[in-house]
């Protein structure tokens, strides 16, 4: 290893696996959802069939929601500020 490299931008299979994973994952997301909403399909798109999925009605009111839609809500929150935190902020290195 050259001195004047530093250890972190070196690439190793680890970083190769979650570079491919990314990508992968935002292609796999991307596509479908694009078509879906360039071709007028909205009731395609991820966030539809989440909500149909979990039989969520336009409008219903959040009483009426269920303790599974309170811990996937609480569950994707957690997630979501932890990736803010660390990949944005650098949080938690």
């Amino acid at each position: 290893m050259d001195a004047s490299t530093p250890e972190e931008t070196i690439l190793n299979g680890w970083s190769w696996y979650w570079t491919i994973w990314f990508a992968a994952g935002f292609v796999a997301f991307a596509v479908p959802e694009f078509w879906a909403l360039a071709t007028h399909h909205p009731e395609n798109t991820l966030s539809e069939n989440f909500w149909r999925l979990e039989q969520q009605l336009p409008g219903q009111d959040f009483m009426h929601w269920t303790a599974l839609h309170y811990l996937l809500g609480v569950t994707l929150a957690i997630l979501l500020l932890w990736l803010i935190g660390h990949l944005v902020f650098g949080i938690w290195r």
